[in-house]
């Protein structure tokens, strides 16, 4: 396991971190509002409204984890964490981007590449400004 410090712009990860936390708070408060509530009292059969119900779940886990993810990089100057998180970061922006044009969506329909984009750059921001460092 690569135990790198990131000795580098910490900065950049502030930022991955700050993104990460709105995240999950937006995802919590606006989508348990517009979207885990009107799901649970949908017409849907119990499988799969439940089944939807534990994804956004998980979604909230991964989200949160991402988010202590980018404060370990901060804290303990972990490259492989921001590696992980800003790789999730990128996949979603990817998943939502193909989702969007797949699907003939408005990019405003699906919203959270507009923080996954930037959390996803400032990860790897942040590990290019450290690429040079000393393993440590």
């Amino acid at each position: 396991m690569d135990t790198t410090k990131l000795d580098g712009r910490r900065g950049w990860l502030w930022v991955a971190a700050a993104l990460a936390v709105g995240m999950t708070a937006v995802h919590v408060v606006v989508g348990g509002r517009l979207i885990a509530g009107p799901l649970l009292d949908s017409g849907l059969e119990t499988l799969p409204r439940m089944t939807l119900y534990l994804c956004w779940h998980g979604i909230t886990i991964v989200l949160a984890g991402m988010a202590i993810l980018f404060v370990d990089g901060i804290v303990r100057g972990r490259r492989e964490s921001v590696v992980l998180a800003g790789g999730l970061a990128g996949a979603f922006f990817a998943l939502g981007w193909s989702y969007i044009l797949g699907f003939g969506l408005s990019p405003l329909d699906l919203p959270q590449w507009i923080a996954f984009g930037p959390m996803a750059g400032a990860a790897w921001m942040a590990l290019r400004a450290d690429r040079g460092s000393p393993a440590g």
